[in-house]
């Protein structure tokens, strides 16, 4: 009697770790998701930069020719005229449909998150210039191809993307960001709906 007092007992106390567990694993995914877009949120994926980073890092350690991180930062274009024009409603119908189009046009193991507001950093491990550009102009012509059909009639949308590529000298986050985000600005500047890069002091587009 008593070791079946004692199975049953610890069968149900198994079955509630594992209840807990799952519960636990799905509050942390909630709280790094956008609740918008179900892209992971900024703070992840920021982190998620920062453990490709370290990684990139051990890899040079080994393999100095080791394929670099890159990163995407993108931007619609035009968003807060959106928002004037046609909604709020309507810019978060433009929000998730670029989140899905983005998504589309990357591989499995890239990282696509929302890093506020209108803007979207992509992680790209292993990936050097020339693909990550492809996949750059990839993604922006899979968001301007078609207009978004929002419920007050469609809307075409395109995107800016800013590509940083990490260099040998890079073995922290912060100047790869700041890279990507002059790159972006950058990419605006030129007129919108295009690609620009910054490599050092020379930029391009």
């Amino acid at each position: 009697i008593l070791l079946t007092v004692f199975a049953l007992s610890f069968l149900a106390v198994r079955r509630a770790t594992g209840r807990m567990q799952a519960a636990q694993t799905a509050l942390e995914t909630l709280a790094g998701t956008d609740p918008l877009t179900g892209l992971v949120n900024r703070r992840r994926v920021l982190a998620r930069a920062e453990e490709e980073m370290e990684r990139l890092q051990r890899e040079r350690e080994k393999r100095p020719d080791a394929p670099p991180l890159t990163l995407l930062m993108l931007d619609i274009d035009h968003f807060k005229e959106c928002n004037d024009t046609r909604g709020h409603l309507a810019g978060d119908q433009v929000l998730r449909e670029v989140a899905a189009r983005v998504l589309a046009c990357t591989r499995h193991y890239d990282v696509v998150g929302r890093y506020g507001g209108e803007e979207f950093l992509l992680l790209l491990p292993t990936t050097g210039f020339p693909e990550a550009r492809a996949i750059a102009e990839r993604i922006r012509r899979g968001v301007a191809q078609r207009p978004v059909e929002l419920d007050s009639g469609p809307l075409t949308v395109t995107v800016s993307v800013g590509v940083a590529c990490a260099g040998t000298r890079e073995r922290t986050l912060a100047p790869l960001l700041q890279r990507a985000d002059r790159a972006l600005y950058l990419a605006k500047q030129s007129g919108r709906n295009r690609v620009a890069w910054v490599e050092g002091e020379n930029a391009h587009d």
